[in-house]
This record gives C-alpha cells, sequence and structure tokens, in this order.
C-alpha cells in the first residue's frame, strides 16, 4: 500500500504493454511509458522515449533504464519542491553526489546517470520542450550546441575515476581456471539443473557468445543450425523429437557423419549487441550435448513440472527450474557468475569465459599466421578475424587479446607455441 500510494505521487514507470488510461492520442507502445503524478503519461519523457525507440533502435531493456532515471531525476527535484522543467546545475551536481554517498551506485552508474539526463534535456531543449530555463540548463550540461541533429551531445559532467583494475584489464582466466568454473556448475544434486548450468557455461567458453546472446539460444536456434547443413527438413522441429527413438538416432549419425568428413563447427546466426546478427560458430560435440539436454533432462523437467501448457510450449532453450520460463540474462549472468566462478574460487565473471575463448582464438589465429607468413604475418588480418568472430565493428579494441597471445608465445617458446602447447 505504501509503494503504491508512492506511485500515486511521484513520477513512475510502467511497461508499454500495461493496461491504464492514457492520455486522450497517446498510444500504448511495446517501450517503457513515464506516468507524472498529476495527469498520467509524462509527454516529454514520451516523446524521448518514442525517439530512441523508432529511430535510434535502442533495446528494451536500455529504454527501461533511461524510463526508470528519468523518474529517479525528476521526483529527486519535486521532492526538493522544484518543477521538473526548472532545474539548476547545483541540482544536477547534487543529485549525483548524493546517488554516490546515500544510495551508494558506482561512478559508471553515477556516469549513466548524468549522461541520461543530459541526452533528455538537450532533446526537449533543442525542440523547444520545457521553456526558457530548462533551455539554459541544458545549456550549462551540455558541451554540444542544443541541435535537433546531434544525437549523441557531449556531456560536461565527467565522473571522477574508479580503482583501476590489476594491470588495467579484468581478469582473464587460462584454461585450467575455466574448465574449473564450468565443472563447478555441474554440482547440482538436481540432474536438470546441473546439465543446464553446465551447458551455459560450456556454450559460452567455446562459442565466445555474450550473455545477451546465450539467452537468446532458443529451439529454433537449432532447428537452423541444423537446416544450415541439412540435417533435418524444412519443416523439422528438433524439440518435438524427444519420444522419436528413430528420428533422433538418424539425426546424431547425420551430425557424426558430418564431423567424420573435417567439419569441426556448425555455425548459425544469434542476435546479439544492439539486436544485430552475427554467424556463430558451434562446435559439433557441444551441438551433439545441447540436443542430448534438449530430448533428456530438459524434455523430462518439461513432463514433470507443473508448469502451464503454454510454458510448457516455450521455445528457451534454457528454462528455470522454478516456473518453466526461460531464463532471464540476469539470472544466466548470476548462475555463471556464483555458481561457477565463485564456487569455483576464480575471479571473473559470464564475460571472463568470453574472454577466455578469444584470447584462445587470437592463439590459434596468431598460430597459423607463424606458421605460414613467420613474423612477417599481418595484425591488422587478425584483427579483422578475431572481431568477426567476437562481433565488433572495430578490430582495435581487440588488440589486448592479440596481446595476450603475444605474451604466451613468448611464456611457451616459439616452438611449443607452434605445436600448440
Amino acid at each position: 500500500m505504501q509503494e503504491s500510494a508512492r506511485q500515486l505521487s511521484h513520477f513512475h514507470c510502467i511497461n508499454g504493454s500495461a493496461s491504464i488510461k492514457v492520455s486522450k492520442g497517446i498510444k500504448l507502445s511495446k517501450y517503457p511509458i513515464v506516468l507524472h503524478p498529476d495527469y498520467g503519461v509524462f509527454e516529454p519523457a514520451d516523446a524521448f522515449i518514442r525517439e530512441l525507440a523508432t529511430w535510434r533502435s535502442q533495446r528494451s531493456g536500455s529504454l527501461q533504464d533511461i524510463a526508470r532515471i528519468i523518474c529517479i531525476w525528476c521526483n529527486y527535484l519535486q521532492d526538493h519542491n522544484v518543477a521538473w522543467n526548472e532545474p539548476g546545475e547545483y541540482h544536477y551536481h547534487q543529485w549525483l553526489a548524493e546517488a554516490l554517498s546515500i544510495e551508494k551506485i558506482g561512478r559508471n552508474r553515477q556516469a549513466r546517470r548524468a549522461g541520461v539526463v543530459m541526452r533528455w534535456c538537450h532533446f526537449m531543449a533543442s525542440r523547444n520542450i520545457g521553456g526558457p530555463l530548462l533551455r539554459s540548463f541544458a545549456a550549462s550540461i551540455s558541451a554540444s550546441p542544443l541541435n535537433v541533429e546531434i544525437l549523441e551531445p557531449e556531456p560536461r559532467f565527467k565522473a571522477p575515476k574508479g580503482p583501476k583494475l590489476k594491470n588495467g584489464k579484468r581478469p582473464i582466466p587460462d584454461e585450467g581456471e575455466a574448465a574449473r568454473v564450468v565443472r563447478a556448475l555441474m554440482n547440482n544434486p538436481n540432474a536438470f539443473i546441473a546439465e543446464r548450468n553446465w551447458l551455459l557455461g560450456r556454450t559460452v567458453y567455446e562459442t565466445g557468445l555474450r550473455a545477451m546472446g546465450v539467452a537468446a539460444l532458443s529451439c529454433d536456434t537449432l532447428n537452423q543450425l541444423l537446416r544450415g547443413d541439412n540435417l533435418i527438413g524444412p519443416s523439422d522441429r528438433v524439440e518435438f523429437l524427444a519420444g522419436d527413438r528413430v528420428a533422433k538416432a538418424s539425426i546424431r549419425e547425420r551430425v557424426y557423419h558430418l564431423a567424420n568428413t573435417g567439419r569441426e563447427n556448425l555455425i548459425v546466426g544469434v542476435r546479439e549487441k544492439r539486436g544485430k546478427i552475427r554467424n556463430v560458430p558451434f562446435p559439433i560435440p557441444l551441438v551433439i550435448a545441447l540436443l542430448q539436454h534438449l530430448w533428456g533432462e530438459r524434455a523430462r523437467f518439461l513432463r514433470v513440472s507443473r508448469s502451464s501448457s503454454r510454458e510448457k510450449l516455450s521455445g528457451g532453450l534454457w528454462l528455470s527450474d522454478r516456473n518453466g520460463n526461460s531464463l532471464t540474462i540476469t539470472a544466466i549472468k548470476d548462475i555463471v557468475k556464483v555458481r561457477g566462478f565463485e564456487a569455483a574460487g576464480v575471479k571473473g565473471s559470464i564475460h571472463s569465459l568470453r574472454a577466455t575463448f578469444l584470447t584462445q582464438y587470437a592463439c590459434r589465429l596468431l598460430r597459423e599466421a607463424r606458421k605460414k607468413f613467420g613474423y612477417d604475418y599481418d595484425t591488422r588480418g587478425i584483427l579483422l578475424t578475431l572481431a568477426e568472430i567476437a562481433g565488433h565493428e572495430d578490430p582495435g579494441t581487440l588488440k589486448h587479446y592479440l596481446d595476450e597471445a603475444q605474451i604466451r608465445e613468448a611464456l611457451v617458446g616459439e616452438r611449443e607455441f607452434l605445436r600448440g602447447v
């Protein structure tokens, strides 16, 4: 009741699909909606979020975060008897400072809040929304001219730097540490959870997918993976074959035959960062393990669970043991972090497994280049290939992985490195 009362008196946001009476002419959409405590849909925020969703391809999770930050800022102003369109620099800097000391958020999060408010105010001021005081405030916190053509204005606020990471980079587990993490994920008395968690870790470690890419995997991903090499027919769906021994044996036989011809991977498109789809190689042994999970523990879980019939038809590959729904990105990150890294006593997170994969791939590319060209290999060519496999647009951002590969060559010696030791 207290929370409901606070929502009625403060700015808050709802999902666009929620059922609520809104202002005339405003239609509910999939993006989040900020509500003003007095008159419903807060149109200055709605216009900004609609712009991001429609023209700047912002993802749903990012839009929800932006809506929450706008609410936090407007509620701060309201609590200090300041209208949303009449803030001053003092309020802005005081709000950011209090976030560090009272809410105890990190400096990166502080910078995120500062950037969202700055971009929102720049958006309104450049479109003559909010009046002269808001325009003056926007000009004081934005280093860019108040122009509608500027999509990413530069902020004046710079968050103080936090503590440096050791050696200036995230920890990259070596092969032994990564294997310990993946093994630790199997440690659960529930066979379904143990196998699911183990395959989560294996998938990141063996494909280099981001957490969002792993969360996006579905039964249809496996269908597309197999259809790409005509291993199943155009209308076949592997999730419905758990009880068909002949069909399962036939698919396994075709996959093994493909491996015997020298193929190492099957390729499938996976949607990842900013909604882009990239082709990801899946090692054939991993594909077999995922099929076994689909036909084995996952199928048994769905048979005995009390989930609704709709949930039992879920196409998600990774199912929650609590309700049968697909695991969220946050849940996947937590599983790998707590059940994997912390349980194994290894520093890192799900991204660290991806970093191990990319480091190993950089070693492989360097090894191939050294064998072919000696010391006259093309660094740029290695980085371009690595960027393609990592889903990065800028190859230069991956140079530290090539640096790590070169360090490993120096540590083990040229002959052992070229042998793959």
